[in-house]
């Protein structure tokens, strides 16, 4: 229970320092304040190494011991005592003695009384008894003056170095808690008695603004009805104009950008065959036949039998030449075109970027027996974006060592199968996740099913069935 008290009290100091943490407030030191109080939550916890953090983070500070001498001794005698706690005696005990000097000027017997009790402790157990029964008398002797707080801690300490007077040290330490005990109850049996009463007569308040307000609230409500349901009657109508009006809109607009990228297509086809019998045509033909045309001109002009071995020579070339034009004009007359299908490259591209950029080890399986280029577009981008979802969710969540991801074909079906060996979760909680009710929705798309399996602990594997007809 007093762990918890404590971790819900860092709570309430860590916000706080989430806001003064910026150089705006460097100089009213609220940062190191904040530092100071999250250092002694971890200090009454136990953890005095993360306590020390804290504490120097703020002593950091050099102005702070100028400006504030107060909070400066706080920070000392705070780390002072962690260190203390973890037997680091560096330092010790002249931390001690700079936050009692410091309190000393400052004239504050709480922080007085505290120091020297601090340093009784220290002295205690490095084994000087008389140094810790001199600070533990000067604390007692200076909280018989101050607050019953102070000298019970005082009578605590006493207790336990002055051995001939630990008796009587203790019971008066019971007899004063003891008594404040009562004083708190009494006080806090006085407070609960105004409570209730208090409490009765808002009760009576709020009733009756209740009941005025119930009346208020049933006339607007009547009044309001009426005119809702007439306004519904009159939207009604409107709304079902507007959406038909929309639909057809949101028609017309898919049609067009669908012509559009039709014809875009069109259009860079025939571009790219226009240059391509363009290079042919120039590189190839024309350029050959510029040669022969010059070596006609030369051979015409002579009659001997070299000159006639020549212009047989041109001939055969020329048949060539006829040859090549006869194929270029049957690539351009075939009717089938070669499809260049990017959805395995890409996809192996992913899977690079996945074993690149994170730990986990891939094995991928691509079933070769599948005419990808018969898989409508449609359904290549949703499995695609399934497989790009499905590593993000694992690369965020799962944790996983292993990754195995698979595309089969099974007769008009295509199974992609993702499976990790991560952390897991519960796939039989009502509500999912927005990547994966894109999963499903992606899925339902194709016209296919999907199945999630996954454990707390047993990793996730989710497979997809979609058909290959769906064109």
């Amino acid at each position: 229970m007093k762990l918890i008290i404590i971790l819900k009290l860092l709570i309430i100091i860590l916000k706080p320092f989430k806001i003064v943490n910026n150089d705006s407030y460097s100089d009213s030191f609220e940062k190191e304040i904040c530092l100071n109080n999250i250092g002694y939550v971890y200090q009454k916890k136990g953890d005095y190494r993360e306590a020390i953090k804290n504490y120097e983070t703020a002593l950091k500070n050099n102005n702070l011991k100028k400006l504030d001498p107060l909070s400066y001794s706080l920070l000392i005698d705070n780390l002072a005592y962690c260190k203390f706690k973890i037997n680091d005696t560096e330092n010790l005990p002249g931390l001690f003695l700079m936050s009692l000097n410091i309190r000393e000027k400052l004239k504050i017997d709480t922080y007085i009384i505290l120091s020297k009790i601090h340093l009784s402790e220290y002295h205690y157990t490095s084994g000087n008894e008389i140094l810790s029964r001199i600070y533990a008398n000067e604390a007692l002797q200076l909280a018989k003056k101050s607050v019953t707080r102070d000298y019970l801690a005082a009578l605590k300490q006493a207790s336990i170095v002055e051995s001939k007077k630990s008796l009587l040290y203790s019971n008066e330490y019971i007899r004063i808690s003891d008594s404040i005990r009562d004083v708190e109850r009494v006080s806090q049996e006085k407070f609960s008695r105004i409570e209730l009463e208090t409490d009765e007569i808002i009760q009576e308040k709020d009733q009756l603004e209740d009941k005025n307000r119930n009346l208020l609230y049933i006339f607007f409500g009547s009044v309001g009805l009426f005119g809702f349901l007439y306004f519904i009657r009159v939207q009604r109508a409107r709304t079902r104009e507007l959406l038909y009006k929309q639909a057809q809109q949101k028609a017309n607009e898919e049609i067009f950008n669908l012509m559009m990228s039709q014809q875009a297509v069109i259009d860079e086809s025939r571009t790219q065959e226009k240059q391509k019998i363009a290079r042919e045509l120039h590189d190839g033909v024309l350029g050959r036949m510029f040669g022969l045309r010059m070596s006609l001109d030369s051979v015409n002009r002579k009659n001997d039998e070299a000159s006639l071995l020549k212009r047989l020579q041109i001939i055969d070339e020329l048949k060539t030449i006829e040859q090549d034009i006869r194929e270029i004009s049957h690539d351009l007359n075939r009717e089938k075109q070669v499809l260049i299908n990017n959805f395995v490259s890409i996809v192996n591209n992913l899977i690079e970027e996945q074993k690149e950029k994170h730990h986990a080890k891939v094995s991928f399986f691509l079933d070769t027996s599948i005419h990808w280029d018969k898989i409508a577009s449609a359904v290549k981008i949703n499995l695609y974006r399934i497989l790009q979802e499905s590593l993000q969710n694992i690369n965020k969540y799962a944790n996983a060592k292993n990754i195995n991801i698979g595309f089969v074909k099974n007769e008009d079906t295509i199974i992609f199968k993702i499976s990790d060996d991560g952390i897991g979760f519960d796939a039989n909680k009502k509500t999912k996740g927005i990547g994966t009710q894109n999963m499903v929705a992606r899925t339902k798309e194709c016209k296919g099913t999907i199945d999630i399996q996954s454990e707390i602990g047993e990793g996730t594997t989710i497979t997809i069935t979609i058909p290959t007809e769906n064109k």
